[in-house]
Order: structure tokens, then sequence, then C-alpha cells
């Protein structure tokens, strides 16, 4: 039984983010080299030298490191609207 992650739900938020993430080149070359790590029948990347990232995890920091205007953008477009 393994609890979402935040980052999980802030996905959730951003219908499409999760795919076009994956299918960006960039992602598929970063998370590729990440070394993957099972622990009780879950699959885990490790980040950093010795964190540990669910899937969800791993697509968020990928967007913060190099494309977060992906985030930011939709951040300021669900701002906007609430407005």
């Amino acid at each position: 039984m393994t609890e979402r992650s935040a980052e999980c739900s802030l996905l959730d938020q951003f219908p499409g983010l999760r795919q076009l993430v994956e299918s960006r080149p960039g992602f598929v070359d970063w998370s590729g080299g990440l070394p993957v790590v099972e622990v009780d029948g879950e699959t885990f990347y490790v980040v950093r030298g010795d964190q540990l990232m669910d899937r969800c995890q791993v697509i968020v920091e990928w967007v913060r490191l190099y494309e977060p205007a992906l985030l930011e953008a939709k951040t300021e477009n669900g701002d906007d609207q609430e407005a």
C-alpha cells in the first residue's frame, strides 16, 4: 500500500503535462540515465546520488531543472482564471 507523492497530486492538476514531459527527448535521455531500484515491488529512481524518487517525482524534478516554465505558465493561467 503506497501513498501518492505530492508530485503525483501536482501532476494530476495539469492534465497532459506528464505525457508531454515523458515524450520530450531531453527527459527520456536524462531519466534513462538514472539508476533504478526496486523496493518492496515498487520502482524508484536514484537522483542526486542518494535520493529515491518515484516516477512523478522524477518528472517534476526534470521540469524544475530544465523547463520550469511548464509549471509556472500553468500556475499563472490557473491564477488568472480564478481572479
